[in-house]
């Protein structure tokens, strides 16, 4: 019944915040923009305050705050604030780094996480830990941030990350799944409000906290034996991942600002080179996400789950690479 009144209060509130007028809460197009009229942004301060009001109240209904509560009620309200002040101020994307490196650090300090890449140990909390940690979950925050330029498609990758998170833990509920839900359904609403074309935007105070909740879902992760690591990340968002480390090395090569808006992402490329609708781009690159939880499940069945993986996210590398050139082809032919 909870989650029934949430999504009520996410239509309302979000219904609410579309009434309110101001030039700081609208994204005007520029020649980087996918979107061509103005659009209201920053909706996301709006479904994680009910997030927030959500998880606050679980809490008293269970007569206790539950481990690691702290960590992730402020960390999603820290990266929440940081968003809705970069909304409304522009702040440069060096400051909001180190801001963010800043808080993360203090955070694994007071709240320290064990974790493994490649099943490589990483519990002994040293310097070179929190260091390691600290710069993954900042570049996955930002990835999901830089990601979030097409109508739904963060929030459709929210959606089958759950899915995926789900599938990986063998479908077991416990604290961190139980956020994920109420996040869910804080934000339900929203993706009506999202859908293509857009009434609003999330926003970087909706991005970065998703970006943050998907980045550390390893650290809550545990399967075959393996606990916390972060290489699985991969799994979660796989296309998110190769789009946006292919995407980054590219712009790094040709020597361009990491941090400036563009639309060389390939996502942004079959709109603009392919044609493609943001339906179709939306479906075909939110679909990506669900083929490495699918091949896991299927392989499991014979004892060979991490070898559904593989060739999953090679077919996902595969057919990446494809429509990349499909982009480049169209490019050379015009």
């Amino acid at each position: 019944m909870v989650y029934v009144i949430t999504v009520i209060f996410s239509f309302l509130f979000l219904k609410l915040f579309s009434f309110i007028k101001t030039p700081l809460l609208s994204d005007i197009p520029n020649e980087r923009s996918m979107h061509t009229t103005p659009v209201k942004r920053s909706a996301g301060i709006v479904f994680f305050c009910l997030f927030w009001m959500l998880n606050l109240y679980k809490c008293w209904e269970n007569d206790g705050f539950f481990h690691d509560f702290y960590f992730f009620f402020c960390s999603t309200v820290f990266f929440a604030f940081l968003g809705f002040f970069d909304d409304i101020k522009n702040l440069s994307s060096k400051l909001k780094l180190l801001l963010e490196i800043i808080f993360i650090i203090i955070i694994l300090s007071i709240y320290p996480k064990a974790f493994s890449i490649f099943t490589f140990d990483f519990s002994n909390y040293s310097v070179i830990s929190i260091t390691i940690l600290t710069l993954y979950i900042v570049f996955i925050s930002n990835l999901c941030n830089f990601m979030d330029g097409l109508d739904l498609y963060l929030s459709f990758t929210y959606i089958f990350f759950i899915i995926n998170y789900f599938i990986f833990n063998n479908f077991t509920f416990n604290n961190y799944s139980n956020i994920l839900l109420i996040l869910f359904f804080s934000m339900s609403s929203f993706f009506y409000f999202n859908s293509p074309n857009a009434k609003m935007f999330m926003g970087d105070s909706g991005s970065l906290p998703i970006g943050l909740l998907i980045g550390i879902s390893p650290l809550f992760s545990e399967v075959d034996g393996i606990s916390s690591d972060l290489s699985f990340i991969i799994f979660f968002i796989p296309i998110f991942i190769i789009d946006g480390v292919f995407t980054l090395i590219k712009r790094t090569i040709e020597k361009k600002h990491i941090f400036r808006a563009h639309r060389e992402h390939l996502y942004q490329r079959v709109q603009i080179e392919l044609e493609w609708g943001k339906w179709k781009t939306l479906l075909i690159f939110t679909l990506l996400n669900v083929i490495p939880s699918s091949f896991y499940f299927l392989f499991r069945e014979f004892g060979y789950g991490k070898l559904g993986i593989v060739i999953s996210l090679i077919l996902i590398t595969l057919t990446y690479i494809r429509i990349f050139l499909l982009c480049n082809q169209k490019v050379k032919d015009n």
